[in-house]
């Protein structure tokens, strides 16, 4: 109900609630069930909900939420100063990081721009490593049964070599078929200390794209096939097999992997060999807010502090020769 201002009010009657609305739903009231005609006016109702159905209808809404452009994944992998994933991190590193959030904020003020799921960017991966030698290493930190579609170390063409090849431009992408794959890779190789050098860890996030970009990318590419008349028969030929055999199947099945899998290399705690390097973990949610400029900032000046309180600490070593 409502007062004069059309303010919700609560009114408590003494008898049940069942007896109320069978009351009110009764051919006596003139109006439609959940209404009564007051001095002229409408007045609706309905039943209060209790906690329990509060907590229903809080669930079903988050159910609903759809985060189409899945900017919560923007968290994940982030090492904050301070944390137990932040130890040892040098300080090169800690700037590099921190100038690439800066570079995610920016980006994705474009609503155009989303976060990719299956694909992921690396970086500083070292000057002389090819795509076979980027693929082979999250071959080695995948789950067994993961698919790498594509592994690509990005160069510059402007700048080549005596055998044609583009110098390294220390950064490239590794994409994959599932996104259950790609983020326990993602988990894995990120901020490792045993990947690369100690001063000089992977970095890796999940990539940023151009969504206006990519479906014109992926209509240039179905072009190019229908003009292709090999391609074009090899296709309908494999969509025909393919709808042949799901007739009458339901939805696959999404790729599961057992515990025994999962525990092989990897604990619940760190990564492969259970050390917190992983950083911070992405959830869904409502509410994604990104770090300030200011505020990161500030954690390179945290970091910054803290690495040279633990060189202080570090006993020095003297040498003595006989």
């Amino acid at each position: 109900m409502g007062d004069h201002l059309g303010n919700p009010v609560l009114v408590t009657f003494p008898v049940p609630t069942s007896l109320l609305t069978k009351s009110l739903s009764s051919p006596l009231v003139p109006s439609s069930r959940g209404s009564m005609v007051v001095d002229g006016e409408t007045v609706t109702f309905h039943a209060a909900m209790d906690k329990k159905q509060l907590n229903l209808q809080k669930e079903q809404k988050d159910k609903r939420f759809k985060d189409s452009r899945n900017l919560y994944l923007v968290k994940e992998g982030v090492v904050l100063a301070g944390s137990r994933a932040a130890a040892d991190v040098s300080v090169s590193d800690m700037t590099k990081r921190v100038q690439l959030e800066q570079w995610k904020t920016q980006m994705l003020r474009n609503l155009h721009m989303f976060v990719s799921k299956t694909r992921l960017i690396v970086h500083n991966l070292p000057p002389d490593w090819n795509d076979a030698m980027l693929r082979a290493m999250f071959k080695k930190h995948s789950p067994p049964k993961a698919v790498i579609r594509e592994a690509k170390v990005m160069r510059n063409i402007r700048d080549v070599d005596e055998k044609g090849v583009g110098k390294s431009k220390e950064h490239g992408f590794v994409a994959f078929t599932t996104h259950e794959d790609a983020l326990q890779a993602l988990r894995n190789v990120n901020n490792n200390p045993t990947i690369f050098t100690r001063s000089k860890r992977p970095i890796v996030a999940f990539s940023i794209e151009n969504r206006a970009i990519l479906n014109a990318k992926m209509k240039r590419t179905e072009r190019s096939k229908e003009k292709n008349p090999l391609y074009r028969e090899k296709y309908l030929a494999e969509k025909k097999s393919t709808l042949i055999q799901n007739k009458g199947k339901g939805k696959p099945e999404k790729q599961k992997y057992s515990v025994k899998e999962s525990k092989q290399k990897r604990t619940e705690a760190g990564g492969e060999d259970g050390r917190d390097f992983k950083g911070q973990l992405a959830k869904p949610s409502q509410n994604v807010s990104f770090a300030k400029k200011h505020k990161l900032s500030k954690q390179l000046e945290v970091h910054r502090g803290q690495v040279q309180k633990s060189r202080r600490r570090k006993p020095a070593i003297h040498v003595v020769y006989m």
